[in-house]
């Protein structure tokens, strides 16, 4: 194991423990476990591919205030049922599984409503 992979594993653990106090207004940390390697996705995705038969179905690019934007993958097999969640940052060159689940996206009844844009001196509240 390479020491860029394990200092990435152990950012990971450190991020992501479950000692993490939740602040207002959140009422409750879940701890996520995931899995990084350093690259793009097509390893990734490849290999969920060959082990479980899913394929990229969905892509939202995440805007930051980098370079490049981020991506999330949604990856999914409604034969087995699975569906895999990637984040891929081109920024640091690293691609991460943040949640793997045992069943498949379900579509919403929901009618899209009409457009609307967010005016750019306001900001969102939450």
């Amino acid at each position: 194991m390479s020491i860029k992979i394990a200092i990435l594993v152990l950012w990971a653990a450190l991020t992501f423990s479950t000692d993490t106090k939740a602040e207002a207004p959140f009422t409750q940390v879940i701890p996520l476990q995931i899995l990084c390697t350093k690259g793009g996705p097509e390893e990734m995705i490849m290999r969920l591919n060959e082990r479980v038969n899913e394929i990229p179905k969905y892509m939202m690019r995440l805007k930051t205030q980098r370079p490049e934007s981020l991506t999330m993958i949604i990856m999914e097999n409604k034969n087995n049922p699975s569906a895999t969640v990637l984040l891929v940052n081109p920024n640091l060159d690293v691609t991460c599984i943040f949640f793997t689940a045992d069943d498949y996206l379900h579509k919403s009844e929901a009618q899209d409503l009409p457009a609307k844009q967010i005016e750019n001196d306001k900001k969102i509240e939450m």
